[in-house]
C-alpha cells in the first residue's frame, strides 16, 4: 500500500483565511517546496503532493524537481453561486491547462464538479464540518454529499474528536439518507452508491511540523 499525505501546504499558500492573517500581510505557510518534500518522505511517504489554496505553483516546482514520485495537487476555493459563500476542493493529478479550466469553473460549485467528473480528475472535499468562517451550514455539507464521491476524514489539524466524529458520519450514510437528501434539494446523487464515500487523511500542514 503506497503511503501520501493528502493535504499539505507550502510558501505558495500566501492568502490566508483568518482576517489576522491578512491583516498583518502574513502567509498562510512558510514551508518551502524541498523542505516539505524532504518532511514527508521521512515520515515514510511514497509519494508527495503540495495541494497549496488556488495555485499550483509550489507543486509545478516540486514536481519539476522530483518527476518520479510526486504529482500536482490544488486546494481550490470553489464558491456555491446562489450565497457567494466559498468551500474548499482538492483536485489530484491535474494538468496546468486543467488547472486553468478547474479555476474557471470555480465560481460554481455544480460547474465545478461537473467539470472534474468530466475530466476524471480525482478530487476530495478536505474538513468538510469546517464553516469557513462561520459561511457554511448543514445543507452546504449536504450538497457537497451528492456531488462528490471522496472526502477527507482524517485532518491534522482537527482534534482525535472531530475526526471520530466524521468517521461516524461517514459510516451512517445510507441510501436513505441520500435519497431524502435529494429529494430535499432537488438533486439527484451525481455517483451510483452515493452513500460510500471513499476517504483520505491529510496533515493540513501549514508549518512543516507534520
Amino acid at each position: 500500500m503506497s503511503k501520501v499525505d493528502m493535504h499539505c501546504h507550502s510558501m505558495y499558500s500566501d492568502k490566508p483565511v483568518h482576517w489576522l492573517f491578512r491583516k498583518l500581510k502574513a502567509r498562510e505557510s512558510y514551508t518551502q517546496v524541498e523542505e516539505l518534500y524532504k518532511r514527508c518522505k521521512a515520515r515514510g511517504m511514497d509519494f508527495v503532493t503540495i495541494t497549496d489554496h488556488d495555485t499550483i505553483r509550489g507543486a509545478l516546482e516540486l514536481k519539476e524537481k522530483h518527476e518520479e514520485d510526486t504529482f500536482i495537487g490544488c486546494e481550490f476555493t470553489v464558491y456555491f453561486p446562489k450565497e457567494q459563500v466559498s468551500t474548499h476542493i482538492c483536485t489530484y493529478d491535474i494538468t496546468e491547462a486543467q488547472y486553468a479550466q478547474a479555476k474557471k469553473h470555480a465560481r460554481d460549485v455544480f460547474d465545478f464538479a461537473a467539470y472534474t467528473r468530466e475530466e476524471n480528475i480525482l478530487t476530495v472535499v478536505p474538513h468538510p464540518f469546517y464553516n469557513n468562517m462561520g459561511q457554511l451550514d448543514v445543507k452546504h455539507l449536504e450538497l457537497l454529499l451528492l456531488l462528490f464521491e471522496n472526502f477527507e476524514e482524517i485532518s491534522g489539524l482537527q482534534m482525535n474528536e472531530a475526526n471520530q466524529m466524521q468517521t461516524e458520519f461517514f459510516q451512517k450514510l445510507s441510501p436513505e439518507i441520500m435519497a431524502e437528501l435529494a429529494r430535499i434539494h432537488r438533486i439527484e446523487p451525481v455517483f451510483e452508491k452515493s452513500w460510500i464515500k471513499a476517504r483520505v487523511g491529510g496533515s493540513d500542514d501549514h508549518s512543516s511540523f507534520m
